[in-house]
């Protein structure tokens, strides 16, 4: 490998200076400048290398330490134990830190950012050995081959569409850009015009064939429109068109972020792939609590307990989930406990199974919301805002369509429906947690809920009375309700007296729990006494 430098020396003659040279112990196969144009890449028969172009012209050899290296390093065979050819390499840069290379039917990527660079599997798969292979903005390659071509996603690997052109020549010239393709051979020339990205988002969203409209086909759209949307550059009209005081790279997050949603629904209802639906995509893309609520049973929703124009329960999901009872709840319990009852053990240990799972990941998925509504409530913007993804995300964009003088508001209504729906998902799958949710000194779960629920477990004669008891105490005690807590311990000691009474009973139609109560109090309630 040779580097020289080009230089004027007189008005018509240029002197080319050798300026550093590499000897490798392998056939050079093809040499690509990358487009930062700092550095290039060498393909030998068994090797690449890099070699940096600000810094001495040094020779780097890269790691081939990835599952397809293999397929790069087959030697060529020589009868008389020379080396031949070797198979053609072929170095496509591709854009956004990426290169395809080629290597006959065998493809792998090179990612190169800030200097760094690393060869990796590729999901493109040819179908023969390509007469060429070209980039298509702004994230596809353009195979082509004697008698077809095919226009397949860099990332996923899927054919995105074909042509067959019947060229059938080995020597096919294939010139893109943005907007147009044009492909020859001897004196037959192809011209296509390349969609707008609209366009294309709108074929990769809307499977044309119904028969491919299954989630599989709706999954491979979304991504694709994912990488799409990802791959585009800032002066794309697709983002020009919808500018709104927004900065562009806060436009292109947004735009993810709804096709985010979709896919976690997607996970969710279709797959059952709760982590990924709440953890990987809801709380990493701060999808809204509108949007997963209602992904799960009304008993589990803090906002059905009150009316809101913002959060509000929704009948649009029916999955496995959605249709979940408390009465279920109790038979999935009552199995734990009595593992030898026949009851529908398979389809109930599924389902409890898959309740369970989602429900954890509704925790994870609220505790981040709770978060990330306190830094709202707690911003000193004009709009509230909070970073993320490299940019201010403000409520606006989370909640739209809402008066910006109704933001406070509308997030401590908001606080109110996390902090109650945690209760819930605790108190119907977890009750040892209630107690530091409830000693939370900022909780604002709904008072009534909070109320009933435990209420309703002392009634039921639970096993655990006083635990639920002291847990709606300090429940009480924490929100400074001391009205509320007095009366609701002077009606458990005038409540009827059951049958059978335990000594928790007694206690309950005794004085002493208000006494201790009371006695946890300072002067300035004095009033509550007198």
């Amino acid at each position: 490998v040779l580097v020289y430098r080009v230089e004027l020396r007189t008005r018509n003659i240029y002197d080319f200076v050798l300026v550093a040279s590499h000897l490798l112990r392998e056939k050079v196969r093809h040499l690509c400048a990358l487009p930062e144009d700092t550095q290039a890449v060498v393909a030998a028969g068994h090797s690449f290398y890099t070699v940096d172009l600000r810094d001495g012209y040094a020779l780097h050899e890269l790691s081939k330490g990835f599952a397809g290296a293999g397929a790069f390093a087959q030697p060529s065979f020589s009868y008389f134990g020379l080396s031949g050819n070797g198979p053609a390499v072929t170095i496509v840069p591709c854009g956004h830190g990426r290169s395809l290379i080629v290597n006959e039917l065998h493809t792998a990527i090179l990612r190169h950012a800030n200097g760094h660079h690393r060869l990796e599997d590729s999901r493109v798969t040819l179908s023969a050995i390509p007469v060429a292979v070209s980039y298509l903005h702004p994230c596809y390659v353009v195979a082509t081959y004697t008698k077809t071509l095919e226009v397949i996603d860099i990332e996923s690997g899927s054919i995105v569409q074909d042509f067959k052109h019947m060229l059938n020549s080995p020597h096919v010239s294939v010139a893109l850009s943005r907007r147009n393709a044009l492909i020859g051979a001897g004196s037959l020339v192809f011209h296509f015009s390349v969609v707008s990205s609209q366009k294309q988002i709108d074929q990769l969203l809307s499977p044309s064939d119904a028969k491919d409209s299954g989630v599989d086909a709706r999954m491979a759209g979304i991504d694709q429109a994912l990488t799409y949307i990802s791959s585009l550059d800032d002066t794309d009209p697709y983002f020009q068109d919808k500018l709104s005081a927004a900065s562009l790279a806060k436009v292109r997050q947004l735009y993810l972020r709804d096709l985010q949603k979709e896919k976690a629904v997607l996970f969710f209802e279709r797959l059952a792939r709760y982590s990924e639906a709440l953890v990987d995509i809801a709380s990493e893309w701060v999808i809204s609590l509108t949007d997963i609520l209602p992904l799960f049973p009304y008993f589990l929703s803090g906002a059905s307990y009150k009316t809101s124009d913002v959060v509000h329960a929704d009948s649009r999901c029916h999955g496995t989930i959605k249709s979940v009872t408390v009465d279920d709840l109790k038979q999935f319990k009552l199995a734990e406990k009595n593992p030898d009852q026949p009851v529908s053990k398979d389809s109930n240990s599924r389902i409890a199974a898959c309740f369970s799972a989602a429900v954890s990941n509704f925790i994870f998925y609220l505790t981040d919301q709770r978060r990330i509504h306190y830094s709202l409530l707690n911003s000193t913007a004009e709009i509230s805002s909070i970073k993320w993804k490299g940019v201010e995300l403000d409520a606006l964009d989370i909640y739209p369509g809402l008066d910006a003088f109704k933001i406070p508001s509308m997030l401590l209504s908001c606080i109110a429906t996390i902090d109650t729906t945690l209760f819930l998902c605790y108190y119907h799958t977890k009750p040892m947690l209630l107690g530091p949710l409830l000693r939370l000194p900022n909780n604002k779960c709904n008072a009534n809920v909070v109320n009933d629920c435990l209420l309703e477990k002392v009634h039921a004669h639970n096993d655990d009375l006083e635990g639920f008891l002291s847990q709606l105490l300090d429940f009480y005690y924490g929100r400074e309700l001391h009205d509320d807590a007095l009366a609701m311990l002077k009606d458990l000691a005038h409540r009827a007296a059951t049958s059978v009474e335990r000594d928790f009973e007694k206690l309950l139609r005794s004085p002493i729990l208000s006494i201790r109560y009371l006695q946890k109090l300072t002067n300035e309630h004095l009033d509550l006494v007198f």
